[in-house]
C-alpha cells in the first residue's frame, strides 16, 4: 500500500517532546560553529551496494514507510531559547529526505560520503536527517548513507532506528517525559554531571602530534576487522566488544608518532615519542530498548582515561575494563534524568558543557559501539560515519557484524599521520589478540 501524506497527519496531534540536556548542548555547539562545518556534526551508517541505486520512486516509498514505523523521523525543532522542543513536521514529505550526490571516479567511499554530507546540508525547518545516495566513485556499486544531525539523534539512537527499520519493526512514538519535563534531579546526580564535565574540560597530557596547516575539517576513514578476533579476545578475557575497541584505540594512540613518513610510505620502525593518555568519552545507554523511540540524545558520556601509556596490550585492556565495570556503568545510568529535567536545569547544564567544549579539546576522543549491522542487507561493506564535535581530536564508531567489525573514525584533518591509521588499527588488534588469546597447538 503506497504511503500518503494522510498517514503522517495523525503525528501532528502528538504531544511536543522537550529537549534533553545533550540535545541542548549539541544545539548550542551547532549554533556557535562555523556553518560550513555543520556537516561535522552529522553521523550515520553507510553501506556499499552492488549495481546502480534504486529509483527515486522506490526510495521515496521506502522513506515514507520508515516514517510510519518510526514516528521520530517526522519530528523537527520548533521554538527558540528555553522553549525549543521537538514537534512533528506538518508538511513532512519523504521526497525532502532523499539526496543524490555524484562522486569523483575512484574516490574513497568514506571520503565520498563526507563530501556528500558537506555539499548537501540539513535544513533546520525539517526533520534533521536524510538518506544520501552516492554514485560515480565506482562503476559497479553505489552507496546509501542514513545520516542524522547529532542534535536529532545520538549514535545509539541512530543505530536503533536503522536496525529496527531493517527488521521491519515499529518503534514507539515519541512522548513527553514523565512529569512533563518539570523534574528536578537530585544533588548527587547534578554533582556527578558537573564532575564529568570538569573531567572532559581538564587539561591532559597531549597525545597527538602538532597540528598542521591543513583545513579544519573532518577526516573520515574506516577499517574492516575480523569479528572472530574480537570474539576470541572476549572469550579469553571476559571483556566486551566496546572495551576491546577502546584497548585497540589505546594501542593506536601509543604508536601515533610526532614525525613519520608520508601517508603512502611504510610505518616508522620505532615510534619517536610515546604519546599521552587522553580522556575518552564512553557512551552509556540509558533508555530501555523497548521504549527507545529514536528521538534525541539520551546516552550518558562517561569519561575514562585511555591507557595509551600502558606498556602491553594486555595491561591496556585491563585498565579499560577496570574503568568501565558494571558498577561504574550503573552509576552513570543513575545520573540526571535528562528528558524529565525542567528546561531551566537542562539549559544550565547544557551551557556548562558548551563552555567546556569551547576550548581546543584535541586531547579528547570518543568511542561508540553501534549494534545492528547484522540486521542490514548483505553489502560490500558497512561503515559508520562518526560526528566530530568542534575542537575534539577524534571519534571512533565500532559497528559489529557477523564476520567483520567496522572500525570507523573521524579525526581533525589537521592532525598528521592520518594515512597510517588503517595499518595502526589492524596492528593494534593483532597485538592484543596475540597477547591475550592462548596460541593453539
Amino acid at each position: 500500500m503506497p504511503t500518503t501524506a494522510d498517514q503522517f497527519t495523525t503525528a501532528a496531534r502528538t504531544t511536543a517532546v522537550p529537549l534533553t540536556v545533550n540535545d541542548r548542548f549539541l544545539l548550542r555547539l551547532a549554533d556557535e560553529a562555523d556553518p560550513d562545518r555543520d556537516a561535522d556534526l552529522h553521523l550515520g551508517v553507510a553501506v556499499r551496494l552492488p549495481g546502480p541505486p534504486p529509483s527515486g520512486h522506490r526510495l521515496h516509498r521506502l522513506i515514507g514507510d520508515a516514517a510510519v514505523r518510526a514516528r521520530a523521523l517526522t519530528y523537527r525543532l520548533t521554538g527558540t531559547g528555553r522553549r525549543v522542543r521537538w514537534e512533528p513536521d506538518p508538511a513532512f514529505d519523504p521526497a525532502h529526505h532523499v539526496q543524490h550526490h555524484h562522486a569523483a571516479p575512484g574516490q574513497d567511499p568514506c571520503q565520498a560520503v563526507g563530501q556528500a554530507l558537506r555539499e548537501h546540508p540539513l535544513p533546520r525547518s525539517r526533520p534533521l536527517w536524510s538518506l544520501v545516495v552516492v554514485e560515480g566513485h565506482a562503476a559497479d556499486e553505489h552507496l546509501l548513507c542514513y545520516r542524522a544531525h547529532h542534535v536529532f539523534q545520538d549514535g545509539l539512537s541512530a543505530a536503533r532506528t536503522i536496525s529496527s527499520l531493517a527488521l521491519g519493526r515499529t518503534l514507539p512514538p515519541p512522548a513527553a517525559a514523565p512529569g512533563g519535563g518539570r523534574g528536578r534531579p537530585g544533588g548527587a546526580a547534578i554533582r556527578q554531571a558537573i564532575g564529568d564535565i570538569a573531567r572532559f574540560a581538564s587539561a591532559t597530557e597531549p597525545w597527538h602530534p602538532p597540528a598542521t596547516d591543513a583545513p579544519a575539517t573532518r577526516h573520515l576513514g574506516s577499517v574492516s576487522l575480523d569479528a572472530g578476533a574480537f570474539r576470541d579476545i572476549a572469550r579469553s578475557t571476559g571483556t566486551s566488544f566496546a572495551q576491546i575497541a577502546a584497548a585497540v584505540l589505546a594501542g593506536v594512540v601509543k604508536e601515533w608518532t610526532e614525525a613519520g613518513p608520508a601517508p603512502a610510505g611504510p610505518l616508522p620502525p620505532e615510534p619517536r615519542r610515546p604519546l599521552g593518555q587522553p580522556v575518552l568519552s564512553f557512551p552509556v545507554g540509558r533508555r530501555d530498548r523497548r521504549r527507545d523511540d529514536g528521538l534525541g540524545n539520551h546516552a550518558v558520556l562517561m569519561p575514562i582515561r585511555l591507557p595509551s601509556a600502558e606498556p602491553t596490550p594486555r595491561t591496556r585492556l585491563r585498565a579499560v575494563a577496570e574503568q568501565t565495570g558494571l558498577a561504574e556503568l550503573a552509576r552513570h545510568r543513575r545520573g540526571p534524568h535528562a528528558p524529565a529535567m525542567s528546561a531551566a536545569f537542562s539549559h544550565v547544564l547544557a551551557r556548562l558543557a558548551a563552555s567546556a567544549a569551547r576550548r581546543p579539546l584535541h586531547d579528547s576522543l570518543g568511542l561508540t559501539l553501534l549494534h545492528g549491522a547484522a540486521a542490514l542487507p548483505p553489502a560490500h561493506e558497512i561503515f559508520a560515519v562518526p560526528s566530530l564535535l568542534p575542537g575534539a581530536g577524534g571519534q571512533v564508531a565500532v559497528l559489529p557484524g557477523r564476520r567483520t567489525v567496522s572500525f570507523s573514525y573521524a579525526f581533525d584533518a589537521r592532525l598528521p599521520g592520518l594515512g597510517h591509521l588503517p595499518a595502526l588499527v589492524r596492528q593494534a588488534l593483532a597485538d592484543l589478540h596475540a597477547d591475550v588469546v592462548p596460541s593453539r597447538p
